[in-house]
């Protein structure tokens, strides 16, 4: 299992930014919560299993990005939705997958 199966990219997501560093698939936010988002066991050059690391990886950048439901003020709403953006697209620019790339992009 070479580096790239374990994980691809290392997220640092404040409550309202991301930032994508070489390494693994690591959401993190400001408090140092750490989500790592592992696909060893993923086919990640089929369809299938690039469609299941992105749902991983959103999941993974709503919980660091402390996405919730319910009433807030417009701006929350905006910077939430700004660290969720941020964070996906570091962590599916980082994988170098077309597939992920395409799923991203869809």
């Amino acid at each position: 299992m070479n580096n790239r199966q374990k994980f691809i990219a290392i997220i640092v997501a404040t409550a309202f930014c991301g930032t994508a560093m070489a390494g693994e698939v690591v959401m993190q936010n400001q408090e140092h919560e750490r989500v790592a988002v592992g696909f060893s066991d993923l086919n990640i050059n089929s369809q299938a299993g690039a469609k299941v690391l992105y749902r991983r990886i959103e999941k993974a950048a709503r919980q660091v990005c402390g996405i919730t439901h319910g009433l807030k003020p417009i701006q929350v709403i905006n910077n939430e939705k700004a660290c969720l953006a941020a964070s996906i697209d570091s962590a599916v620019a980082s994988i170098h997958s077309e597939l992920v790339d395409n799923v991203h992009a869809s």
